[in-house]
């Protein structure tokens, strides 16, 4: 099994760690806006002083933050299963059209 299973597994059984990673993701986005915002002018000077260096670098750490907010979220929705369902208290109409689900 991969390291991704073992977590998401680990996450449908404890919620507190599927709540903590959904709000990793949100913090996360909300501070690479705040960063973003904050030091826009820094941030524009110093990919003024070598273009071809830090913009390429910034991209890339742009992809690499959008790809750690969808891994967080990808893990933080891991506690909506049909067995996380069906352990905890869901009302019958629910549970009825969940099981109509593919």
């Amino acid at each position: 099994m991969s390291v991704c299973k073992n977590l998401k597994g680990y996450a449908r059984h404890h919620e507190r760690v599927a709540d903590f990673f959904s709000l990793l993701a949100v913090a996360l986005f909300f501070g690479t806006l705040l960063l973003g915002a904050t030091f826009y002018n820094p941030i524009i000077s110093w990919i003024k002083q070598d273009i071809l260096l830090h913009a390429p670098t910034l991209i890339l750490l742009l992809l690499v933050d959008i790809f750690l907010i969808f891994l967080f979220l990808n893990v933080g929705s891991a506690r909506f299963t049909r067995e996380a369902l069906n352990e905890s208290f869901v009302s019958e109409r629910f549970l009825s059209l969940a099981s109509k689900l593919p």
